[in-house]
């Protein structure tokens, strides 16, 4: 039986316009690398982006790297150092609390909304990956659908 060449999928999502003066410029992320580290408890994902003309109708024209905008790398990670809400997996940012103890010493706490459900980021990752069957590549792109590309 002769080899045959499968079709490879290209994991690349859209994400915001960069505005820069009077241009809007249009960009993509595609994926370079993904490491899932159980022990360490880590997922980083290595993205390229690259730049691109806005056409008048609002789409993706030319790639502009020959033009001074290069594209480059962004590395993400998703550890337990950041919380997202269990509902989402949208990042949640803490409030900082000032106490003031008998002495009158002041004492700086970051506390989250205890409210919403939250966990790590990691963690919210390995219960999706575990409790229910996904498409990976599709699991990706929702990871870079949360990622702040500014």
């Amino acid at each position: 039986m002769a080899k045959i060449t499968l079709p490879k999928a290209k994991i690349q999502i859209a994400i915001p316009d960069l505005i820069l003066g009077n241009s809007k410029l249009k960009r993509k992320a595609t994926l370079y690398s993904f490491t899932y580290d159980q022990l360490n408890q880590n997922l980083s994902l290595a993205w390229k982006i690259e730049f691109f003309e806005t056409l008048a109708d609002g789409s993706y024209g030319v790639l502009i790297e020959k033009q001074g905008i290069n594209s480059y790398v962004k590395n993400v990670e998703a550890n337990n150092t950041i919380m997202v809400e269990v509902a989402t997996g949208n990042e949640l940012y803490p409030s900082e609390v000032i106490t003031t103890d008998a002495q009158g010493v002041e004492t700086k706490t970051m506390v989250y909304d205890e409210s919403i459900a939250y966990t790590g980021q990691y963690d919210w990752f390995n219960a999706l990956a575990e409790g229910q069957p996904i498409e990976i590549h599709n699991m990706i792109r929702l990871y870079g659908s949360k990622t702040n590309w500014n």
